[in-house]
């Protein structure tokens, strides 16, 4: 291999390249690579590239340096992504100090995972090989060829190259579906994410992005998490989520703290806006005037996103009150379901607590509760590093219980030669009585929101309505108040 046509063997498309005969690679990360690769000298580096995952891109860069018969130095600069799973040269620099270990899971770094088609003794033989510049948050060109011309040599050693068989692809179905908008509606934000994921897999659209990796997509996909008590998480294994994981996230949302390495959090542009602490007017709004529609905040900054390398994705913040129970619904414009997800809703869980804490503090008449969360996720997706884990997950995890209805139950008898069906809630407005499955069905199914709901009912109104027509006694199979959990 002694030319560009041959190399490199993952994301030509998306590599600035320079000089072949060079032993030095720049990394960008979540800079966009046209901000600094204009101010370098492509004489002095053989590719400079944006590194953006923890798996799927050190696996590329792993495969492009051993394919490489001269790459050995890796300049790490430009900035970070927000939360911990972006975090990509920590994850990188925990494989070159820590290695990994008997599952290629990169000691250190959680979830991240080197692709098990290069084997462990290569993936030490890059590790041994490679030395890194450690330039992270550093985005001027000029400091950065600086570093570059200290480590490049005009006449770099040579090294064997090798390359790598590719992942077999699993195929991946799209099943006809709604074009946009899907209802996830749970107590739990765990229990939510297993039918997220289910949601994406079998109906998500594949399709590219501009980071060089396919994903699933489903557009405006809403969940809303009912009930989570931040006092006491629910945190099955299978969400690979720690109670440390969420404190350490909490922040990043609530508070206007400048953390170390992120060009900015979402805490620093809802508290610290300029001047304006746009939390603090939420709670200020709320606790004199309960029903306002105008409590929202933005993080969004047209003047700096609009060309940003690195806008938030949590844009929109808005709380409403109905009775005493405050909701919190946030839009997100885009949205890795499998990854962020639920660190995002365990934040905004905290944020929603701390809003209601002190609207009530200021105003004790009103006596908050906390009411549900919504996201709207713009474009919630799966990569397609993680499709196989989350296939995995869906494999293994035991069936949840069907969701309550938040509509009602039904009670269903035949007396007087009709059906008779009414909702326990209001049993005066809401009653139907018909001679038919399908009349009653077509009367009441506007008041019902659980498909599994409406499963039952028109399993038990077939009962009911074969009883009526063969005169035999019909008794629901399970009383009014247990209808919708079946």
């Amino acid at each position: 291999m002694t030319k560009f046509s041959d190399w490199p063997v993952r994301y030509k498309e998306l590599l600035t390249l320079g000089n072949f005969n060079s032993n030095i690679g720049v990394v960008c990360h979540w800079t966009i690579k046209d901000s600094i690769v204009g101010g370098l000298d492509k004489k002095t580096f053989a590719a400079v590239g944006q590194l953006y995952s923890c798996d799927l891109g050190i696996s590329s860069i792993i495969r492009n340096v051993l394919a490489h018969p001269y790459l050995d130095t890796l300049v790490l600069c430009g900035n970070e992504g927000i939360i911990e799973e972006t975090k990509s040269s920590k994850a990188l620099l925990n494989l070159i100090n820590n290695g990994v270990d008997e599952n290629h899971f990169i000691v250190g770094s959680g979830q991240a995972r080197i692709e098990k088609e290069i084997p462990i003794e290569n993936i030490a033989l890059f590790r041994s090989r490679i030395k890194v510049v450690n330039l992270i948050g550093e985005s001027n060109p000029k400091k950065i060829q600086m570093s570059i011309n200290e480590k490049f040599r005009d006449n770099p050693q040579k090294y064997e190259t090798i390359v790598f068989p590719e992942p077999q692809k699993t195929e991946n179905l799209e099943l006809p579906s709604e074009r946009a908008v899907f209802v996830v509606r749970r107590n739990k934000v765990a229990e939510c994410w297993i039918d997220i994921l289910k949601n994406i897999m079998a109906f998500g659209k594949i399709k590219g992005s501009q980071y060089g990796e396919m994903q699933k997509e489903l557009i405006d996909l809403i969940t809303v998490v009912e009930a989570e008590d931040m006092n006491n998480v629910y945190l099955p294994e299978y969400l690979s989520l720690t109670k440390k994981q969420i404190i350490d996230y909490i922040p990043t949302i609530i508070s206007a703290k400048k953390m170390e390495g992120a060009k900015y959090t979402y805490g620093q542009r809802l508290r610290a806006y300029g001047e304006i602490d746009q939390v603090q007017g939420i709670i200020d709004l709320i606790a004199e005037t309960p029903y306002s529609r105008r409590a929202t905040a933005l993080t969004w900054n047209v003047e700096i996103d609009s060309a940003s390398d690195s806008p938030p994705c949590l844009d929109l913040f808005q709380v409403l009150v109905q009775g005493n129970k405050l909701s919190l619904t946030v839009y997100i414009r885009s949205n890795d379901m499998f990854l962020a997800w639920p660190e995002n809703a365990f934040g905004i869980l905290a944020l929603q607590n701390l809003i209601v804490k002190e609207v009530n503090v200021k105003n004790p008449k009103l006596n908050l509760e906390n009411g549900p969360i919504v996201t709207i996720s713009a474009s919630a997706h799966i990569y397609d590093r993680n499709w196989e884990a989350a296939q995995k997950i869906l494999k293994e995890n035991p069936k949840l219980q069907r969701v309550w209805d938040p509509r009602g139950n039904f009670v269903i008898d035949v007396s007087g030669g009709l059906i008779n069906i009414y909702n326990t809630a209001d049993p005066v407005n809401l009653r139907w009585q018909g001679k038919s499955a399908q009349d009653l069905l077509d009367q009441m199914i506007f008041y019902v929101s659980q498909i599994p709901h409406a499963a039952y009912l028109g399993s038990e109104l077939m009962r009911a309505e074969f009883a009526l027509k063969n005169n035999s006694k019909y008794i629901q199979d399970h009383d009014g108040t247990n209808s919708n959990s079946l």
